[in-house]
């Protein structure tokens, strides 16, 4: 039986075994954000808060740039979202503890968090090709079924991730989903994670909130589990399909009735052209009764995607056993900082190992097994050592038994990549809380989630070359250009 619970969001993060830590590189900055960042225009307003467009503020003395195209390649813009810290302050942790913790090619990535006496500001990735729904719009007012089959692949994918990870967002609708940037292939971003809750198995939630049109019917009940997030993707699809909602109504109050009721149709004038199996899966993810609509998951299965199969990209390049032995021969110190590369690199600089996870993700889960990884070899014609199973098992940082987003895009990032000097410096400034310029080893811990103190000490002093309890950014990228390994 589904227990109602009260609407708090739990403690999501594990301790770690010796040896490993978690990819949660999301520090709190005791600093001013006015230090780091620069306002640029505003992107949207919302209910709680404004998003802006921000431009890093560079360490611009540690680079040597030739010219104005360099200096063009080397800004960081982030997307920033500012909440009241006097009037929203629980809210805006519990969006902090959810999203900090994700780590999927789909959804929008958290950096950092700031807080003054004013505002909190939350550090976000800067998705720059607008709403999916102006798509829609560009394409006449409906997709067709096979555009329509990418963007729910996608956003599937990330809800199964969510699900999976005990996370449900909860405001599924048009502005939560955007382009990473305006290239005709470019990534769905799941964003605004405001109403986003972790929950238990079996755990039901009861707070009543998301956006009318959109709203599964048992939230209005006040009873309610993570798959009220299919019911929305339900809805989103229909909108996809047809250009306009499956209830519609004179009003908000009337409109909720509709949803209640469940009960909606597929008018002959614009679905005679669609097929039986794509209407049967919005029928699905539309049933009334929760306990009897299909999970995200399953619903990647149904023969829609299958009629509509994925379109090959990506390829493992043939040195990636070489790049995964280099990655697992570093230290400790190096693979946290190639981790947190992974995720402060931009979708462009690493699209060709992104559409390759992607690709290699037979269920849309985020997390690749060894028997996926080392198939996906066998399928590019890359020869498989006969102890690679054992090198991949290595290669799982945070001992989770798979290989996550991160750990696959940290282990096969290029020297090329990562030795940029904007990649080498968005790391050491994650690190250097106080930005004095040094990491302190206490500033080492606040970053890297360990469950053993002894480690982080070890770690720290791995890079500490000269051996006086900090590490300055000289330090810091000579760690990064060691290699026991030949160049790759």
């Amino acid at each position: 039986m589904v227990v109602p619970h009260e609407d708090s969001s739990p403690s999501v993060i594990p301790q770690t075994d010796s040896g490993t830590f978690q990819h949660v590189f999301t520090p709190k900055h005791p600093g001013n954000f006015d230090d780091y960042f620069v306002l640029d225009s505003v992107l949207g307003r919302g209910s709680f808060g404004t998003i802006y467009k921000a431009k890093a503020k560079d360490g611009d003395e540690h680079f040597h740039l030739d010219s104005a195209a360099e200096a063009l390649e080397h800004e960081t813009w982030r997307a920033v979202k500012t909440v009241s810290s006097e009037t929203t302050p629980k809210r805006f942790e519990a969006e902090v503890r959810v999203q900090k913790q994700l780590d999927h090619p789909n959804v929008a990535k958290l950096f950092e968090v700031f807080q003054d006496k004013v505002k909190y500001y939350l550090v976000l990735e800067l998705c720059t090709g607008g709403e999916l729904f102006a798509k829609v719009v560009d394409a006449g007012g409906a997709f067709s079924e096979t555009t329509c089959c990418i963007y729910m692949r996608q956003l599937l994918a990330a809800v199964n991730y969510l699900h999976g990870h005990r996370v449900a967002h909860r405001d599924i609708k048009p502005e939560n989903l955007l382009l990473q940037s305006k290239a005709e292939d470019a990534p769905l971003k799941l964003i605004d994670f405001g109403c986003a809750r972790t929950f238990a198995p079996g755990e039901a939630m009861a707070t009543s909130l998301g956006t009318p049109m959109y709203l599964a019917p048992e939230v209005l009940q006040r009873q309610y589990g993570a798959k009220c997030d299919v019911w929305s993707c339900g809805v989103i699809m229909y909108v996809l399909l047809c250009g306009s909602p499956p209830f519609l109504a004179p009003d908000e109050q009337a409109l909720l009735q509709l949803i209640q009721v469940g009960t909606f149709e597929f008018d002959e004038d614009d679905w005679e052209d669609i097929s039986s199996h794509a209407t049967e899966l919005i029928s699905e993810m539309l049933t009334l009764d929760p306990t009897a609509r299909p999970e995200a998951g399953a619903v990647l299965d149904r023969a829609w995607f299958v009629d509509h199969p994925r379109e090959a990209k990506g390829s493992l390049p043939k040195d990636f056993a070489t790049r995964i032995r280099a990655f697992v021969a570093s230290s400790q110190f190096k693979k946290i900082a190639l981790s947190l590369a992974a995720q402060l690199s931009r979708d462009q600089d690493i699209k060709e190992m992104q559409d390759t996870f992607i690709a290699l993700d037979e269920n849309g889960d985020g997390m690749l097994t060894y028997a996926e990884i080392i198939e996906g070899m066998k399928s590019h014609g890359i020869s498989v050592p006969d102890d690679f199973a054992e090198v991949l098992s290595t290669v799982d940082t945070d001992g989770s038994g798979a290989i996550d987003y991160t750990e696959f895009i940290a282990s096969t990032l290029s020297r090329k990549q990562y030795l940029r000097e904007e990649v080498l410096w968005n790391i050491f400034r994650t690190f250097d809380l106080d930005g004095d310029g040094k990491i302190q080893q206490q500033e080492f811990e606040q970053v890297v989630t360990l469950s053993d103190h002894d480690d982080i000490i070890r770690m720290f002093q791995e890079a500490d070359i000269s051996k006086d309890g900090q590490i300055d950014f000289s330090e810091f990228c000579g760690v990064m250009r060691e290699t026991s390994m030949p160049n790759i």
